[in-house]
């Protein structure tokens, strides 16, 4: 009798661990980032009253019998199981969703918590609300070595908000530009023959022959003996080439005509392909069989092309028009009476907004012949995006000469697309920097920068050329600066890189592309700024603390790590929501979140306790049931110790 009421009184000492264990859990069912606990049961040791018996041949075996001698709590266990997170718009609040423990300080102790109930002190301190713990973070520190100019302190400290710190104006010295320019467009104005790039291979001499890659680039010469040029250049630099001069125009098609000058082959890996030329169709076959390829000349070529008659002579003037790349000098090829053309120029002037303000004929280098240097004449329309050239006949009588057009040159305007965006000096003044694409062949665009202020503000280096392969992704133009003197505001004479490859997002496709679609080119990014005063922060995924400054900047302050713990269930519980290193828990692991393991960081939620009530009211029940029984158990067995004692009497 004195066994069970032992194990009796064993059972109500475990049971009241049991509801202490369930009324704590309740008690914290409304504390941040409470875990509950699980307490859970084993049996003590027993007397054995028979030790049992193997079997045998002749005999099977006998059980062993045992007597328990109660029970106990075996073990109570934090179960760290994900809370709810609830939302509070206080961006001092913090939830971790998955593994870790903020870090917090006081003094020379350290505490972790899951608690992100965070305020700021007076000095500005993150601080735990209650405790006035500080949570420890990693400080962005100014690094000139890094490409990020920041890196991060390698040892904790308290994470502090300045509000009101202010930031100094930064020049721009980088701007970078993506998405789209449209490559169905057309050119928009004429530029005779493109300057064009593109692969095409050929088998070299080898046994088995080798497949070359050759880079083949047109281009335009400035006479009729050295009209075209197609240089075939492989990996290893050796070029070989195709020529071609002008023999006259044709007024029928607006071209040149053409005439194959390099001979009959062409010398690639060793190996002669022929080379053939109709002038008719424009066609040039380069190679036989199976490796035969056919460019269309008179595909890659837009001219204006117009004709007058000088009747008092009898001389027809046959004439193509075209610009160079940059739209700055209009060259004129005249065929005198059908014979091997001339090429004339004539600068081009253009106000700000990129409409003709200029054209002198009379300058032209060298003048135009005969009667064209007199009576040919040019006419700028209102609006700047079109001229009209005139032409006088000399034969007429002179009651009746009038100039009637011959030729009309406008800007194709949908072929011109420009952007905006905000750029800045040293001392933080802000300018508008328009950047204006022109298409001006195939695969081929021009680029102008232009500063928009009433302070002349000069521009080395503001125009170029960009160029696109077959695939629609830009060739690699190099580096690509702009030098501005910003001496007229006050301000220090600034490089400004351009990025059109896309390098500053890391990514190829993002930079400016050519493809089919509409115009989205724009900038993204630049790196300067206005002054700026800190008026907000907010807490990022990956433990970021990033302040936000009134001029529209970011600057990330510091990185909350994470604590991570080989068994977490060995921290110590210490009160105030906080745990410290246990004799089982393993020393802490720091992590950034979102890596090795840790858990995210969501500012302005709270992670609320993970007790389920409804579980701890079952486990209510069972506790009280289970004392129930077990002081029954204490009862039955004094009655019967009762019954016992009466036997003597």
């Amino acid at each position: 009798m004195l066994r069970s009421l032992l194990s009796g009184v064993t059972g109500l000492k475990s049971y009241q661990t049991f509801l202490d264990v369930t009324g704590n859990n309740v008690a914290n069912v409304n504390t941040l980032g409470y875990k509950k606990s699980s307490a859970t049961f084993e049996d003590l040791l027993y007397q054995t009253q028979f030790a049992g018996t193997r079997a045998n041949e002749t005999m099977g075996g006998v059980n062993p019998k045992q007597i328990g001698l109660g029970t106990r709590i075996g073990a109570i266990e934090t179960i760290y199981s994900q809370g709810n997170i609830e939302p509070t718009g206080v961006n001092s609040n913090m939830a971790i969703e998955g593994n870790g423990f903020f870090v917090l300080s006081y003094g020379d102790q350290t505490y972790y918590t899951r608690a992100g109930n965070f305020v700021k002190d007076g000095y500005g301190n993150l601080v735990q609300a209650g405790n006035g713990f500080n949570l420890q973070g990693y400080m962005y520190q100014e690094d000139a070595s890094s490409t990020e100019g920041v890196r991060l302190s390698d040892t904790l400290s308290t994470v502090n908000i300045p509000m009101g710190h202010k930031l100094s104006a930064e020049a721009t010295n980088l701007i970078a530009y993506r998405c789209n320019l449209d490559a169905g467009v057309d050119p928009y104005l004429p530029f005779g023959v493109a300057d064009l790039s593109m692969v095409m291979t050929y088998p070299d001499n080898s046994v088995p022959p080798v497949p070359v890659d050759y880079q083949v680039q047109f281009e335009p010469g400035e006479d009729a003996a050295n009209f075209l040029t197609l240089h075939f250049e492989n990996a290893d630099g050796t070029v070989s080439d195709i020529t071609f001069e002008a023999t006259g125009i044709d007024p029928a098609t607006g071209k040149p005509v053409l005439n194959l000058t390099s001979g009959a082959t062409i010398d690639l890996g060793g190996v002669a392909y022929p080379v053939t030329f109709d002038a008719a169709t424009g066609e040039l076959v380069v190679g036989e069989g199976g490796n035969r390829q056919v460019l269309a000349l008179n595909e890659t070529m837009n001219f204006s092309s117009f004709s007058v008659e000088d009747t008092a002579s009898g001389t027809t003037y046959d004439i193509l028009a075209e610009f160079d790349e940059e739209g700055a000098v209009l060259a004129f090829w005249i065929s005198d009476a059908g014979g091997v053309p001339t090429r004339h120029t004539v600068p081009v002037n253009y106000d700000r907004e990129g409409a003709f303000e200029s054209l002198d004929l009379a300058g032209a280098n060298p003048p135009l012949p005969g009667s064209l240097a007199t009576n040919l004449a040019l006419e700028i329309a209102e609006s700047g995006a079109a001229f009209t050239l005139k032409w006088l006949d000399p034969g007429l009588p002179v009651t009746s000469a009038v100039y009637e057009d011959v030729a009309t040159i406008a800007q194709n305007r949908g072929s011109v697309y420009s952007s905006t965006y905000s750029i800045y000096d040293s001392l933080g003044n802000k300018y508008v920097l328009e950047m204006t694409f022109k298409k001006i062949g195939i695969n081929t665009w021009s680029w102008d920068a232009d500063i928009d202020s009433n302070i002349n503000l000069p521009i080395q280096g503001g125009s170029g050329i960009i160029s696109f392969g077959s695939d629609g992704k830009l060739i690699d133009p190099g580096n690509l600066e702009l030098e501005v003197d910003f001496s007229a505001a006050g301000g220090e004479r600034e490089t400004i890189t351009l990025d059109f490859t896309g390098q500053t997002m890391g990514d190829g496709l993002g930079g400016v592309t050519q493809y089919g679609s509409a115009f989205t080119t724009k900038a993204f990014y630049q790196d300067g700024h206005s002054m700026g005063v800190l008026t907000d922060y907010q807490v990022q995924p990956d433990g970021t603390v990033v302040g936000i400054y009134d001029n529209e900047e970011t600057v990330p302050f510091y990185r909350i790590p994470l604590a991570m713990f080989t068994n977490p269930g060995g921290l110590s519980q210490s009160g105030d929501n906080v745990y410290v290193v246990g004799s089982n828990s393993g020393m802490p692991q720091l992590v950034m979140p979102l890596e090795q393991g840790g858990g995210k960081i969501l500012g302005g939620n709270l992670e609320i306790s993970n007790v389920d009530i409804v579980e701890e009211f079952v486990n209510i029940i069972k506790g009280q049931r289970g004392y129930q029984a077990n002081a029954r158990m204490v009862t039955t067995s004094d009655s019967i110790l009762e019954e016992t004692i009466n036997l003597k009497r």
